[in-house]
């Protein structure tokens, strides 16, 4: 038999809210290492440049596939001409492989003793349905 759940109530924070606290951080409060998986485009990459743009010591990890690289090395360039006190560094790994997340926590992991932000926004769209690959659970989407 099915248990019933009952529906919990989402209440949206106001923006200004948001902002509000967002215009708060500064050296003392902002994360100094973040890891960004799917920081390559999108909200992650525009998170990554506000963050790095704030101007405080940041080391943040960038994880992205290996075909995301070569156009994004101009960014990471241009993010630590803007913030000197920035180091982004980019991680190569495919997220939707279970050994490929097991390989890239590891490597995070021998470099750092914890982290303080972890953004994911990895973009996978496979409108094929079920995927199999080389790890387990196979992808599936739908």
């Amino acid at each position: 038999m099915f248990k019933v759940i009952p529906a919990i109530l989402l209440i949206m924070v106001k923006i200004s809210l948001i902002r509000e606290c967002n215009n708060k951080i500064d050296e003392s409060s902002a994360p100094r290492v973040a890891v960004f998986v799917g920081g390559t485009a999108g909200i992650g990459r525009i998170t990554l440049a506000r963050l790095v743009g704030l101007g405080t010591s940041l080391k943040a990890y960038v994880v992205g596939r290996k075909q995301s690289e070569q156009s994004f090395r101009p960014v990471i360039e241009e993010l630590q001409q803007g913030n000197p006190k920035a180091t982004v560094i980019w991680v190569e790994g495919e997220v939707s492989l279970l050994s490929e997340v097991k390989r890239i926590c590891d490597r995070i992991r021998t470099l750092e003793s914890s982290i303080d932000l972890l953004f994911m926004t990895p973009g996978y769209a496979p409108f094929a349905g079920r995927m199999s690959t080389t790890s387990r659970p196979n992808i599936i989407t739908g």
